[in-house]
């Protein structure tokens, strides 16, 4: 018995990271996981591939496919590719969901007009999603396969559908975090880190409100620039739609950056960000001025507010052991 793990060629984010994360553990305990490399659409599967640095230190040469795909491998497909998993009838299926909404991002594309017409008759976005996903469950009869969870908002988000579901949540390495040791708070400085990717239309609006705050982009930076600013900032935050568990959050706060982000998908939970509802937004553009005061409040008193935080941190800390057990759990055989 053997996992085939399907991995996007040349994506490099926190999705294809957590697959990568998953062939590694999984062999580490005795569990035989391999690496089925993909363009979109499942159209080629290399059996051999070039291999991004960042995914080194999961030694995936080691785990590459090297024979023909059998109806006795049990197959994991990121939930990108679940319109692909009905070309697979004679094996056992496991879609894991590492994010809710970037699922439907192929099947706006397939489906313009159906979307065109949801976006003018339907203006709530996650009445939208609703709506998507019960026609996602007819068509591709997800209620014949197993499923997996990167956060509890996906969970929950699959149970509102009848469809029950595992947790297999990732972790930040401390390979990722070069081993962060104790740092300096007297050293933190008082600037606010955001990613522009995610929520920047807020963002933006907030930079041009307060532009005595001095506002960071992490953009165009190394892992090593990336780490440095992390170091240095007191502040992190993250106004988008959280579609999973995401990871710049996790790794702000392993480096003793505060927190904030909108109440938005997996934000809006008490688990998959476990912080104090006071550095969640729901509106941001309706609490200008509490966000202004908790800004100011944690540069003067960062100490106090990462305190607030502390239980958030732990929980980051022990995600590769859970992550370790949650593998054994789903896969021990």
């Amino acid at each position: 018995m053997r996992i085939i793990v399907f991995i996007p060629k040349h994506a490099v984010t926190g999705g294809p990271q957590a697959l990568h994360q998953f062939v590694f553990e999984a062999n580490k305990i005795g569990i035989k996981a391999k690496i089925a490399y993909y363009e979109p659409g499942l159209k080629t599967i290399y059996m051999d591939s070039y291999i991004n640095e960042k995914y080194h230190k999961y030694e995936p040469q080691k785990y590459l496919l090297n024979s023909v795909i059998s109806n006795k491998d049990y197959l994991i497909f990121p939930e990108v590719e679940i319109e692909e998993i009905n070309n697979f009838k004679g094996n056992k299926c496991f879609v894991w969901w590492l994010s809710i909404d970037n699922a439907f991002h192929e099947f706006d594309k397939k489906n313009f007009k159906l979307n065109k017409i949801l976006t003018c008759v339907v203006s709530d976005v996650r009445t939208r999603l609703k709506i998507k996903f019960f026609l996602f469950i007819k068509k591709y009869k997800l209620n014949k396969y197993n499923h997996l969870v990167q956060s509890y908002y996906a969970m929950e988000f699959l149970d509102e559908f009848g469809l029950k579901s595992s947790l297999l949540q990732d972790y930040i390495d401390f390979i990722d975090s070069e081993k962060i040791e104790e740092l300096n708070l007297n050293k933190k400085e008082d600037i606010i880190l955001y990613n522009p990717s995610k929520g920047l239309k807020f963002t933006e609006l907030l930079k041009t409100k307060y532009p005595n705050l001095n506002w960071i982009p992490l953009v165009n930076c190394s892992h090593l620039e990336i780490r440095e600013l992390l170091c240095r900032a007191k502040v992190y935050i993250d106004l988008g739609h959280h579609p999973g568990k995401d990871r710049f959050p996790r790794e702000a706060a392993l480096h003793d950056c505060v927190v904030i982000t909108s109440k938005s998908g997996s934000a809006k939970n008490t688990k998959d960000i476990a912080i104090p509802f006071e550095y969640k937004f729901s509106n941001i553009l309706s609490c200008l001025d509490e966000f202004e005061s908790l800004v100011e409040d944690i540069f003067k008193n960062h100490s106090f507010h990462l305190s607030a935080q502390k239980e958030y941190k732990r929980e980051i800390q022990k995600q590769h052991f859970e992550f370790v057990n949650q593998v054994r759990v789903n896969f021990g055989f």
